[in-house]
């Protein structure tokens, strides 16, 4: 009887279960890295180590009900720690497209940097963004699906206030970034643009896979306006104007990369150099190596390895 019960209660919990889509996913990224002062344990240098679960539900006419939930990881911490600089949204997708609402999500200016950057905008790239950083909170964002190779993305905060304990606190939050990555065959053309209140930029960028080579250039420009604000009453603007060339060279499972980036800012010129190595032992699994150089700063060595699931 309680046998018969069970199967019963299994049976009609099935098709909700068949609905629900659940992904448990993470990261583990663990290396050394030398700055000038010696070899030191590094966590997440190419890629944050965090973990989260991520999900979507059939909800009927064409539409799914989408969640992304994930928290760092800091293992080096004591004990190691949990922290919440990742994404936490939610929303629809449809034939529309998807409409996500949350905190923490990667902008429409990281996909179009990523599109073209020669380590896929990792923890190790060069590549600036222009008018606003990798991620976006408390916001409205928007991504199209796949128009002929084009997809277009648009995130928005809605007049999110901040508290103003301080003189030179701003009044407001309202930022967008939007962006346009097309891709065909061998050919990917990005743009994005970004305004975060007190300074806006864009990024354009194009890459080029000749199978033996990949080669990549992107170019950046950020603004600062609304100077009359205090947190703008300082003799420095910075309003950097970037120019970047790359490639990255496929030779099986081990991947050469490399990143030049000469950057205007302050009337100043820095030049900055990526190079580097990474060893795939499977989809999931790879080894890197590489060099950092700057004007003005010591140069970087750093080993790791990256194990996503």
């Amino acid at each position: 009887m309680k046998k018969s019960l069970l199967a019963v209660a299994v049976a009609a919990a099935l098709p909700a279960l068949a609905q629900a889509q659940v992904t448990l996913f993470g990261v583990f990224d663990m290396g050394y890295r030398d700055q000038g002062t010696g070899a030191k344990m590094a966590s997440g240098q190419w890629a944050g180590p965090r973990i989260g679960v991520r999900g979507s539900n059939d909800i009927g006419s064409g539409l799914k009900a989408n969640f992304h939930v994930e928290s760092s990881i800091d293992y080096l911490g004591a004990g190691g720690s949990w922290g919440t600089t990742r994404g936490a949204f939610g929303g629809i997708s449809g034939g529309f497209g998807r409409i996500d609402f949350g905190s923490r999500i990667l902008t429409p200016s990281f996909y179009a940097a990523s599109a073209v950057d020669p380590t896929g905008q990792s923890g190790i790239t060069l590549t600036p963004y222009g008018g606003i950083g990798a991620r976006i909170d408390k916001a409205l964002y928007y991504t199209s699906n796949s128009l002929s190779g084009l997809v277009l993305r648009a995130a928005m905060t809605l007049g999110e206030d901040v508290e103003r304990t301080t003189p030179t606190a701003w009044p407001n939050k309202n930022m967008m970034d939007v962006s346009a990555v097309y891709s065909a065959g061998p050919l990917t053309v990005t743009a994005a643009f970004g305004d975060t209140g007190s300074t806006d930029g864009y990024s354009v960028g194009a890459a080029y896979d000749l199978k033996m080579v990949k080669v990549s250039a992107r170019y950046v420009e950020s603004t600062i306006k609304n100077l009359s604000y205090p947190a703008n009453n300082s003799s420095t603007r910075d309003t950097p104007n970037a120019a970047l060339i790359g490639a990255t060279i496929p030779l099986g499972a081990v991947t050469l990369f490399a990143d030049y980036l000469s950057d205007q800012a302050d009337g100043t010129k820095t030049d900055e150099t990526l190079a580097g190595a990474s060893y795939e032992f499977n989809k999931s699994t790879q080894a890197y190596i590489y060099y950092k150089g700057a004007d003005r700063k010591d140069d970087t060595i750093g080993v790791g390895i990256r194990h996503a699931f």
